[in-house]
């Protein structure tokens, strides 16, 4: 079955990181397996681009804080 993966919370992410507004981190998803890869939204985290990363493709996303307990991550390939 394909699989999602719920980004955190803005909330989660705020308690979790120590980040200034505007800070980022970049991250990726390999996707070796046989089913679509598809990150998904959550309160406080929207994500803008294409989110599914095809099967035997990789994904890079990059993930800012733009304000207290708000993240935005971006499909950046």
């Amino acid at each position: 079955a394909a699989v999602a993966a719920t980004l955190d919370t803005g909330t989660v992410m705020d308690a979790a990181l120590t980040m200034a507004v505007n800070d980022a981190f970049d991250w990726s998803v390999i996707n070796t397996g046989g089913n679509t890869f598809t990150v998904t939204a959550s309160t406080g985290h929207t994500i803008v681009g294409n989110a599914v990363v095809a099967i035997t493709t990789t994904g890079m996303f990059r993930t800012v804080k733009t304000a207290a307990n708000t993240f935005v991550t971006y499909r950046i390939n």
